[in-house]
């Protein structure tokens, strides 16, 4: 089956993937069932298929698909996909803005702001579009994603922050952006260092204690060797 999707100025074509090749159970001697098919995945409905076709076409930077999708339906902007597990449908909870702002394709991200794209959307582990735009290293998608309201502070896995992956990936265009924004440059990760524990006294007996949790921006840049930008986000 082949989707059209016209739009006013805009016509694109789509063949998606077929869902109804045949699948078997694996063969080898003891297994029970051998041979036998397995259950067919439930056929995608039409708006699975357009949200599938959209996100791959923001990820791509395939901007005239996002376009002719969105404008004929214009809800589907913050939807996830839904794949299947344990023979439940189970959303990445991933928005067509996570897929172009890591591909830092300014075009498609400020078309889906204009289509209402929540710029703050959260991924499972917390991630939301501008995370993925620091580690594009894209500072326009950056900027852009902050005039619209991103929060500089949202936190991902581990309670690492916009500024924490700018800071480990040494951008500092970047961070004086998220910075100007707003971002804490005392907010710590979750994540343990190297070495949770430290002598009390190095004069005394070892007498072990628990190092402080987590790091700043500075102490990411640190661990990093990138003292300039260390001494930046260093009040």
């Amino acid at each position: 089956m082949m989707l059209l999707f016209i739009a006013t100025t805009h016509v694109c074509l789509m063949v998606p993937p077929s869902h109804d090749a045949p699948v078997s159970a694996p063969s080898g001697p003891g297994l029970p069932g051998v041979g036998t098919p397995l259950p067919k995945r439930p056929k995608p409905t039409p708006e699975e298929e357009r949200i599938t076709a959209l996100h791959k076409a923001a990820f791509e930077g395939d901007l005239c698909t996002v376009k002719a999708i969105l404008t004929d339906h214009p809800k589907l902007v913050d939807r996830p996909p839904v794949f299947r597990s344990g023979g439940k449908d189970v959303p990445d909870l991933s928005t067509a803005l996570h897929g172009a702002a890591v591909k830092g394709d300014v075009d498609i991200v400020r078309f889906l702001l204009k289509k209402g794209a929540n710029p703050n959307a959260k991924m499972d582990q917390g991630y939301t579009p501008l995370h993925y735009a620091v580690s594009s290293g894209s500072s326009e998608v950056v900027r852009l994603l902050l005039e619209n309201k991103a929060d500089p502070n949202a936190r991902g896995w581990q309670g690492w922050r916009p500024l924490h992956r700018a800071a480990a990936n040494g951008q500092t265009e970047i961070a004086l952006l998220l910075v100007k924004a707003g971002a804490s440059l005392e907010a710590r990760t979750d994540d343990i260092p190297a070495k949770p524990i430290r002598f009390l006294n190095p004069d005394t007996p070892p007498q072990f204690i628990p190092a402080s949790p987590g790091r700043t921006a500075a102490q990411i840049a640190r661990d990093g060797k990138r003292e300039k930008l260390a001494k930046i986000l260093t009040r």
